[in-house]
């Protein structure tokens, strides 16, 4: 389970910046960039740690900074507003509340043992805050390893419609996953037989090569080097319903290609400062960061631009994170 409980944001952020190590708590763009050419030592009792820029145990060239973003906000061109999330962390830097009133108002509360999830409430809420659904989540551990999470989908505005149970179960080999056991479950009565059992399998080399259900399978082919040369996602007959090829360059993704359509990726500073992709409609997205020359400065923001292939209409979606002033951006350098 991840450490800070920020999946997609750190899915994101680590997309866009291929070579940097994203960890950390809150950041601040008002911070000064730290100097590139500040390395020293420390003496300890049984090792010299060399301190870069003041940092003990960081080394030059290391990327690494910490994303909490406290808002995100998403519009329109018109200026009609598509998103409005608020975060909300403890002292630990762990993601405690999400908040959103677009398109509709819901609220997600976690709940942690130290850095553990253990719990979630999703709530979705009527204009006067009174929720009128709720999705509660459990997770239960092995040591470090998630082996059952239980969701419970109650309808609160509907008395008449019962609650939904599902839960699903992990299992392991040698410390990788190797199947999942998805079970639809009455409140009451208890679990029925599996409604699908996921298998996934590893090639020679460790890496997963096969994700196989009761009605999809999904496979990996890799280049030499490691990186995914190609995914398919196969019907339960064999058939490919979605294809997906990949192109590198200097280690990055180039391009992706998925049903025949172009999806294509350009750098500055090793990050991604533009994707190109040529469906229908077609669609640029452009990345802003606080600083321009940085290549791990922070992302504030992304612009959709959509063209409409009949009208030749062109829309823009703005995405906007703030970010809160509790720490320094640069944790270390």
């Amino acid at each position: 389970m991840l450490r800070h409980c920020r999946l997609c944001i750190i899915c994101l952020l680590t997309f866009v910046y291929p070579a940097c190590d994203v960890t950390g708590s809150v950041s601040n763009e008002d911070t000064d960039p730290v100097s590139t050419d500040d390395t020293e030592s420390v003496d300890t009792d049984s090792q010299t740690i060399p301190v870069y820029n003041g940092i003990p145990g960081a080394a030059p060239g290391e990327c690494r900074y910490s994303y909490a973003p406290i808002n995100l906000h998403a519009t329109l061109d018109d200026g009609t507003a598509q998103a409005g999330i608020r975060f909300t962390y403890d002292s630990l830097g762990n993601l405690v509340q999400l908040e959103s009133d677009v398109p509709v108002l819901n609220r997600t509360l976690f709940t942690y043992d130290g850095y553990q999830l253990t719990q979630t409430v999703h709530e979705t809420l009527d204009p006067s805050g009174l929720a009128t659904s709720r999705i509660s989540s459990t997770f239960t551990y092995n040591e470090s390893l998630p082996v059952e999470w239980m969701s419970v989908h109650t309808y609160l505005s509907d008395t008449d419609t019962p609650s939904v149970r599902t839960v699903r179960r992990f299992t392991y080999e040698d410390g990788k996953l190797s199947t999942v056991n998805i079970f639809d479950c009455d409140t009451d009565s208890g679990c029925d037989d599996a409604v699908d059992v996921l298998s996934y399998d590893y090639d020679t080399d460790g890496r997963l090569n096969t994700v196989s259900g009761i009605t999809n399978t999904v496979d990996f082919t890799y280049n030499p080097d490691g990186t995914v040369l190609a995914t398919a996602l196969n019907d339960a007959g064999g058939t490919t319903e979605t294809a997906s090829e990949y192109t590198y360059e200097n280690g990055r993704i180039l391009t992706k290609t998925t049903d025949g359509v172009v999806r294509t990726f350009f750098y500055e500073n090793d990050r991604v400062v533009r994707t190109e992709f040529a469906g229908n409609p077609s669609s640029t997205t452009a990345f802003t960061y606080s600083d321009e020359a940085d290549a791990c400065a922070l992302l504030r923001a992304w612009t959709v631009s959509f063209v409409e292939p009949y009208e030749h209409h062109t829309s823009q979606l703005l995405m906007m994170f703030t970010y809160g002033d509790s720490a320094p951006t640069e944790l270390f350098y």
